[in-house]
C-alpha cells in the first residue's frame, strides 16, 4: 500500500496587537501527520503536529520576533484551498487567514 503524501504552500495575513503581517506557510501532510515551516517576520520556522481527513489541524512551533521567541499551540482547519488557524503564543492571540498559492506567486514573494 502506498502513502501518499501531499504538500501545499499558503501565503497567509497573520493578525498581531500592531497589524497585519504577511508571510507563507509551507504544509507536508502525510496520514494524520503534519509538519512544514511558517515564514513569517523574516524568519522560517519548522511545526510538527496532527490532522484529521476533514482538514482540523493542531500543531505547535514557534514565532521569532524582534523582541523575544514565542512558543505557540496552533489549531484550525485547512483545505485545498484556504486556511483558518487560531495561534496561542504565551502572552497573545494570533488570527491566521490565508489561501493557496501557487509556485510561481511564492516565488515571486521569495
Amino acid at each position: 500500500m502506498e502513502i501518499k503524501m501531499e504538500e501545499r504552500v499558503y501565503a497567509i495575513k497573520m493578525q498581531t496587537p500592531l497589524d497585519i503581517k504577511h508571510g507563507i506557510i509551507r504544509v507536508k501532510m502525510e496520514q494524520n501527520e503534519i509538519r512544514g515551516f511558517l515564514d513569517v517576520l523574516n524568519h522560517s520556522e519548522p511545526f510538527y503536529g496532527n490532522i484529521n481527513p476533514e482538514g482540523y489541524c493542531e500543531f505547535t512551533g514557534r514565532i521569532i520576533t524582534l523582541m523575544r521567541t514565542i512558543e505557540y499551540q496552533a489549531s484550525g482547519k485547512m483545505d485545498a484551498d484556504q486556511i483558518f488557524l487560531t495561534i496561542y503564543g504565551e502572552r497573545n492571540v494570533f488570527q491566521v487567514t490565508g489561501v493557496v498559492c501557487s509556485r510561481e506567486s511564492e516565488k515571486q514573494r521569495g
